[in-house]
Order: structure tokens, then C-alpha cells, then sequence
């Protein structure tokens, strides 16, 4: 087959469009290997023009240009910049559903505005994983990505300041608040109790990526009462009743049963091989399976 250069190729394209709007091309030619092409794209053309119009008739979402196989070709429809540009296939879709024609940069404008709107009632800074702006928040004023705002930024931290806090300041701010308790004598805040009780238990826990040792350190000589470990007092009840000849504590329905099971057992990170050796030496029975 003869290779044909891109003028001929296009030349061909028009005279095969010029007689498909007439009405003479034949559907089985034979004669131009363009034209046949051009014929099936076309035909195919119509079919992907029919399934997005269908789309929209059924409130779907516009197609993604990246995820949804129909995406790219959308584009090229209704794009004027686009040789595959369709004004009347546009009307339609704009008639359906003028929202999938509206512009990216109309749709940024938007979200910025509506975070304007939210610093401005002085409501809490929206949550990357939780709130629907808080992705596009973290892109616009993040210097180092693609669609950083530099006056958007500067207009955001003038309307909310607290937005903008630094983690280390606010990391900061907590150890105070919980030295403070310490210095007042206060009771240890608890985990699931306390707003500070599951950020004392990071800071202090040395396996944790938060640990700061001099803080830990410190909440120590104030508060030795706060680091009693609480294993250990379990540990001396669960004795204390095999002592008693109570039955062993069901891991469901008695406080210590969970954490029998987790210091007696060799695959547990809790498990106590001394504690373990000496509540069978005074309870047996409670091993028996």
C-alpha cells in the first residue's frame, strides 16, 4: 500500500466529508483507504456522541478525561480549539447539562471562594480526609504544588491566621497545656476521656514517631503518678484472685479478662513470660482447656 504524507491524507478527509454531507459517499468503498477510515471514525464518532448525550439525559457525572474511557473525546467535542470540534453536539450537551461544560478554572474560582466564605465565619480549618475542600485547600496554599495562589494564601491567613499554624507550634501549645495539669496536681488525662490524653500517650510512648524524651522526662518529676504502670497493678489482681481461688476472668464479660489473655499469650506484644509462669503455679485449673 502506498504511504500517503499528512496534505494528502487531510485533502482526502474533506473531499470524504464534503460527500458524506452530500450524500454520495459509498458505505462499502473501495477506492481511498482515507475515506473508508474516515468513514468508520466517524460512525464511531456518532456512537461515543450518543453514549455521553445518554450520559447526561441520566444526571451521570461529566466523564473524567483520565478515568473514564469517554473523557478525551468529550474534550475534542466541545472544544473549539479541537479539529474534532462539534458546535451543534455542544448546544446539546450544554442544553442537558450546562454544568459539564463548565470551565476548570471557573470551578477553582468557586472552591476558593466558598473557603474565603469559611475563614471569613471563622469556622475551623477544613480537614484534608474530612472535608470536601480540605484536598484543594492543602493545593492552593502549598508552595511547592502545581496550583499554589500566592494572594489567596495571603488573603486566607489574613482572614484566618489559626489556619496556618505551624504543627510544631501547635505540638508545642499541647505540652504546655499538659504541664500545666501536671504542675496542678491534676489526675493523668485518660485516652478516650481527655482531649489531651491521646497526645500525652504519643509524646511519651517511646515507640511512637511523636516522642519527645526531654518532655517525658520532665512530665515525670512532676507527675511520677501519671507514668504508675498500670500493667503491673493488673497483673498483682489477677494474682490476687488465683490466690483467692476465684475462677479465671472471661476475656468477654470481666475487666481483666482481655488483658489475661494478652500477657499470657506468646504472641501477643504484651505477653509476660514470668507473669505467665506464676499465675500457673497458683491457678493451674485456669489453663485447662
Amino acid at each position: 500500500m502506498k504511504l500517503l504524507n499528512a496534505t494528502t491524507i487531510l485533502i482526502a478527509i474533506r473531499k470524504a466529508r464534503k460527500k458524506y454531507a452530500n450524500g454520495t459517499l459509498n458505505k462499502h468503498i473501495q477506492s481511498s483507504t482515507v475515506e473508508s477510515f474516515w468513514f468508520e471514525f466517524e460512525k464511531s464518532s456518532i456512537i461515543r456522541k450518543k453514549q455521553l448525550i445518554q450520559m447526561a439525559k441520566n444526571g451521570e457525572n461529566r466523564p473524567h478525561s483520565k478515568k473514564h474511557p469517554l473523557g478525551t473525546y468529550f474534550n475534542q467535542y466541545t472544544h473549539k480549539s479541537s479539529s474534532s470540534y462539534d458546535p451543534d453536539f455542544t448546544r446539546k450537551i450544554r442544553s442537558i447539562a450546562p454544568h459539564w461544560l463548565i470551565k476548570q478554572a471557573d470551578i477553582v474560582n468557586k472552591k476558593k471562594q466558598e473557603l474565603i466564605k469559611i475563614a471569613q465565619n471563622k469556622e475551623p480549618r477544613p480537614i484534608t480526609r474530612k472535608h470536601p475542600l480540605g484536598v484543594v485547600l492543602s493545593h492552593y496554599t502549598t508552595q511547592s504544588r502545581k496550583a499554589y495562589d500566592a494572594q489567596f494564601t495571603q488573603k486566607l491567613k489574613k482572614l484566618a491566621p489559626h489556619w496556618f499554624v505551624n504543627k510544631s507550634d501547635i505540638a508545642n501549645q499541647k505540652k504546655q497545656q499538659l504541664i500545666q495539669l501536671a504542675q496542678n496536681k491534676e489526675p493523668r488525662p485518660i485516652t478516650r476521656k481527655h482531649p489531651l490524653g491521646l497526645v500525652l500517650s504519643h509524646y511519651t510512648t517511646q515507640s511512637n514517631k511523636t516522642y519527645d524524651a526531654q518532655f517525658t522526662q520532665k512530665l515525670k518529676k512532676l507527675a511520677p503518678n501519671w507514668f504508675t504502670v498500670s500493667s503491673d497493678i493488673k497483673k498483682q489482681q489477677l494474682i490476687q484472685m488465683a490466690k483467692n481461688g476465684e475462677n479465671r476472668p472471661n476475656s468477654r464479660k470481666h475487666p481483666l479478662g482481655r488483658v489475661m489473655k494478652e500477657y499470657i499469650s506468646t504472641t501477643s506484644n504484651s505477653y509476660d513470660p514470668i507473669f505467665t509462669k506464676k499465675i500457673k503455679s497458683i491457678a493451674p485449673h485456669w489453663f485447662k482447656k
